[in-house]
């Protein structure tokens, strides 16, 4: 059983409660129609420069620690993953601007006259958060070093 770097096990207990403020936000959106831009904002740039700092770092810190042998599945995964994060992240990102603009414009509730897709999105992130759990999972497993 390996044990996670410090860094993995605080992106993976923050990356819940960046989940947590995301899932509310939308949903004061959905059910009340009422907007919370500082939530959404402090999670944005928390996501920014911890979450995606620490991937990166990740990113780097493999790349120089010399060729691991990881099976292909693992492989895929954690590329599913990387890519679906950062697609989530700057998805969110639009998803806020849109969001934003639209209610400054005079549409009193865009999330909640789109649940469709807001409920889209959310699975989306959803799946992304949870691989990303997995993936944190791996490293007691000893599956990934």
């Amino acid at each position: 059983m390996a044990v996670p770097p410090a860094f993995s096990t605080f992106s993976a207990i923050t990356e819940l409660v960046v989940t947590v403020a995301v899932f509310w936000f939308f949903r004061q959106a959905m059910t009340r129609a009422s907007y919370r831009w500082g939530v959404i904002t402090v999670a944005l740039v928390y996501e920014t420069l911890f979450n995606i700092t620490y991937m990166v770092s990740r990113l780097v810190t493999t790349d120089q620690g010399g060729a691991q042998e990881y099976p292909a599945w693992v492989i895929w995964f954690l590329g599913i993953h990387g890519t679906l994060s950062l697609v989530m992240f700057i998805g969110l990102i639009a998803y806020v601007v849109w969001a934003r603009r639209s209610v400054k414009g005079g549409v009193r509730d865009p999330i909640g006259e789109n649940p469709r897709e807001a409920w889209t999105f959310l699975g989306l992130w959803s799946l992304s958060v949870l691989s990303g759990e997995a993936i944190y999972a791996f490293y007691w497993a000893g599956i990934i070093a």
